[in-house]
């Protein structure tokens, strides 16, 4: 038996919030033939679990299709496997309590 595949991937990845991308615009808009890739403020690791989460509930409450999570600098060597996990722990919650 053989078994063919097409994948076709369409995804940005430019949506750091400093540069002034509407996330939830773009993802109404285009969420349904690509995926956006961003979201996370480059100092995100520098805030609170009080203002991480307000920050993330937010994200998942506007955008409602057609982006994944993803910081824009590259995870910062001070975050450590607590905080990390603590990230990791938070978005899970966050799929499960929006269904994504």
């Amino acid at each position: 038996m053989t078994l063919n595949f097409r994948l076709i991937l369409h995804w940005i990845r430019l949506l750091d919030p400093h540069e002034n991308m509407n996330l939830n615009e773009l993802a109404e808009e285009y969420g349904d033939r690509m995926t956006f890739v961003g979201g996370i403020n480059t100092f995100f690791f520098n805030w609170s679990p009080e203002e991480q989460r307000s920050y993330l509930d937010n994200l998942f409450s506007l955008v409602k299709k057609g982006f994944f999570l993803m910081d824009s600098g590259g995870i910062p060597e001070h975050v450590g496997i607590n905080e990390w996990n603590y990230f990791n722990g938070l978005k899970k919650l966050l799929k499960k309590e929006y269904n994504r």
